[in-house]
């Protein structure tokens, strides 16, 4: 029961740790680029992160 308990911890840490470091990426990639190319990279990262999430659906 430990490794179960010790295995949801580092995925649970994993998935919030990433999601800090994409939200602090956005946050330096909007402060470097114009409006018209932060629109770009936004639309880039949703389409990423739904072929991402198809991927991880599928795969299970």
């Amino acid at each position: 029961m430990n490794s179960v308990r010790r295995a949801l911890i580092y995925t649970t840490a994993d998935r919030y740790f990433g999601l800090a470091v994409n939200f602090g990426l956005t946050m330096v990639v909007s402060r470097l680029l114009t409006p018209s190319e932060i629109g770009i990279s936004v639309t880039g990262s949703a389409v990423v992160g739904l072929a991402l999430s198809l991927r991880e659906f599928s795969s299970t």
